[in-house]
């Protein structure tokens, strides 16, 4: 469960901070370093708002089409990522690396845990997203540059 989420991503941190070197190197939307307040709500409002539009959203929509739970994982992975087609990167190649695995764990998480009650299936989903952002959004609060 989240002890597998917490290892994805921090692999996910550790593949972007090979292949880009510190954190401060990375633009995430702030300019410069942000303020702790701003570093709360963009930690904990994405992951939310993400879950209902990224996950629940799609695979309901999908579930009234197919029973097929892989087609609603594929469906909702596919819109994560592109919604994240460039973010962090700016690369599309490497939001393949970086957003679709991203979003194949998301989908597969909120798709099992949906079947078990719909509010936690929004929270664990939540929370794996939360985990996966904290090393990024973290590292620009850490290493950001101060204007």
């Amino acid at each position: 469960g989240l002890s597998l989420a917490a290892i994805a991503c921090l692999g996910c941190f550790l593949v972007m901070f090979t292949l880009y070197g510190p954190p401060s190197t990375v633009d995430i939307g702030f300019g410069s370093r942000p303020d702790l307040l701003t570093l709360v709500v963009m930690i904990f409002l994405p992951p939310v708002i993400e879950t209902v539009i990224g996950q629940w959203f799609p695979i309901a929509l999908m579930a009234r089409f197919t029973q097929r739970t892989w087609i609603q994982i594929a469906g909702s992975a596919l819109l994560f990522w592109g919604l994240h087609f460039t973010n962090v990167t700016g690369s599309p190649h490497l939001s393949l690396v970086t957003a679709l695995p991203g979003g194949i764990m998301l989908a597969w998480s909120f798709a099992v845990w949906r079947r078990r009650s719909l509010l936690k299936a929004l929270f664990v989903t939540a929370s794996i997203h939360f985990l996966y952002n904290l090393p990024v959004f973290a590292s620009a609060f850490i290493w950001g540059r101060d204007s």
